[in-house]
């Protein structure tokens, strides 16, 4: 499944946050989206899942214009995680994850809605907390659950923001393997704003550079990962040592 972003843009009142992006994404494709803090990374995220409306342009899956879907088969699309919960609530990790099955279940929860819950909490390393309170985990552990929520909605594309910002280095790698693996397997895009450079050239297929709300540039790590991109986006100098199996980013100082 296809997903397409057609000449978006979007602004907040006066201020233009997004400026005519043209982005697509292939079934199982994991893309990255870098860039400085205030690029338009979170917003272009909220845009393609229906949370903002752009000002202009178009997102489509398949051809078929994202805002003509009702709210229940958008969510059989797009699986979002924000950057962290914005609110705890008094709900076990289990029922959290089982919140994903919504678009599936109305009032019945079958055995297979269940079993779909279970496989997701084991693979996001947290079958050991199903019956735990969510707001009496640690940050990362929230983040965790919230991937393994949308992971149980069975979408076509996981949008996820800034996913391992709360989480070690362990967690870091355990979670972007686990997404990548599951992307592959089932054909989900993925489409994910991240910071650390050098996550994003080992998990992505491809990365976009994002610059003031413009699309700078997209293509592999070995394209993307230069020092001069690197220097004309970020204002600093970086050595890149392309000796290990992906682009190794190494900062040297500020421009």
């Amino acid at each position: 499944m296809t997903i397409e972003v057609q000449d978006l843009s979007f602004q907040y009142g006066t201020l233009s946050v997004l400026k005519h992006i043209d982005l697509k994404v292939e079934d199982g494709e994991v893309v990255s989206m870098v860039g400085p803090n205030g690029a338009g990374k979170s917003t272009l995220l909220k845009c393609i899942n229906r949370i903002l409306k752009p000002t202009r342009g178009a997102v489509l899956i398949d051809g078929e214009d994202v805002k003509l879907l009702n709210l229940r088969r958008a969510a059989r699309f797009f699986g979002y995680v924000p950057q962290s919960a914005l609110h705890t609530f008094p709900a076990t990790v289990f029922d959290t994850v089982l919140m994903g099955r919504r678009p599936y279940v109305d009032w019945v929860v079958s055995s297979q809605n269940r079993e779909i819950v279970y496989e997701m909490l084991i693979q996001m390393d947290l079958d050991h907390l199903a019956l735990r309170q969510f707001n009496e985990l640690s940050g990362g552990e929230q983040q965790r659950a919230l991937i393994a929520r949308a992971l149980a909605q069975e979408p076509k594309v996981l949008l996820l923001d800034e996913p391992t910002s709360n989480l070690d280095l362990r967690h870091q790698l355990e979670l972007l393997d686990h997404v990548v693996a599951i992307s592959k397997e089932r054909g989900i895009s993925v489409i994910m704003a991240v910071h650390d450079l050098n996550l994003a050239s080992q998990y992505s297929d491809r990365i976009i550079f994002l610059k003031k709300g413009e699309l700078f540039m997209s293509g592999t790590p070995e394209q993307t990962l230069l020092p001069r991109n690197i220097r004309e986006i970020y204002e600093v100098e970086v050595m890149v040592n392309n000796d290990s199996r992906r682009p190794h980013i190494v900062p040297i100082g500020i421009r």
